[in-house]
């Protein structure tokens, strides 16, 4: 209905709440990263993969709002820190087994400027666990490394995720899901040792309860801050 989940009016967010893909779902973007630095939708597109319309501006700044000639989107930067485990990875975990009890980062995201006089119009405070959470967000991280060989990356988390090394997608956990495994060992890839490539995580938060990120690698990922 009108002003509802799924309602085209809506635009992107229209993608975004209960009913798109509701289980892990394979093939939903294409094999090579887009020209534009995002994933491209496949085509053809899953049959049951619903709500998924405008897929290819989820990871694309929107502008929002205007005041004073100035134009505010819907994007910000944001740090996931990585830490050592006792196997030597690095380990980026915010998730039900971490002390914010999942991937948070937007629960300040009430207003787009510092001022905090022009209201996000996307921002929610919706009740889950007992605590209160602004879901419904993408992220994109971007970096780059030199490939060394016996290099691995896994994931472990919920909604739809998508990893690029050199371009291609070599985990596919798309969907609205509970929490999903993928994992890539880098020597399958056919890279070059000593070279630079780049590295692409998208991960999409599309529905209420949990948010779940856990990812575990060693590769030593350099990055200036291209976190949205």
């Amino acid at each position: 209905s009108s002003g509802k989940n799924g309602d085209p009016a809506n635009g992107v967010s229209a993608d975004f709440g209960s009913g798109g893909c509701s289980h892990h779902t394979k093939g939903m973007v294409q094999e090579i990263l887009g020209t534009n630095g995002v994933p491209v939708p496949a085509d053809p597109f899953p049959e049951d993969g619903k709500i998924t319309t405008h897929l290819d501006k989820w990871f694309l700044p929107e502008v929002v709002a205007q005041k004073n000639e100035q134009t505010y989107t819907n994007a910000t930067c944001r740090t996931i820190e990585l830490t050592l485990d006792d196997d030597g990875l690095w380990l980026g975990q915010k998730d039900n087994k971490s002390k914010e009890g999942g991937l948070f980062l937007l629960d300040d995201f009430e207003y787009l400027d510092a001022e905090r006089t022009i209201a996000n119009p996307y921002f929610d405070n919706i009740s889950a666990s007992g605590k209160r959470h602004n879901f419904g967000f993408t992220m994109k991280i971007q970096a780059t490394f030199e490939y060394i060989p016996g290099q691995y990356f896994e994931f472990f988390g919920d909604d739809d995720v998508w990893v690029f090394i050199n371009n291609r997608l070599v985990v596919d956990i798309g969907g609205q899901h509970t929490q999903v495994f993928g994992s890539v060992d880098l020597d399958t890839l056919g890279l070059e040792e000593g070279k630079t490539y780049p590295f692409h995580i998208f991960y999409a938060e599309r529905h209420s309860v949990y948010s779940n990120f856990m990812m575990k690698t060693s590769i030593d990922l350099k990055t200036e801050a291209s976190l949205f």
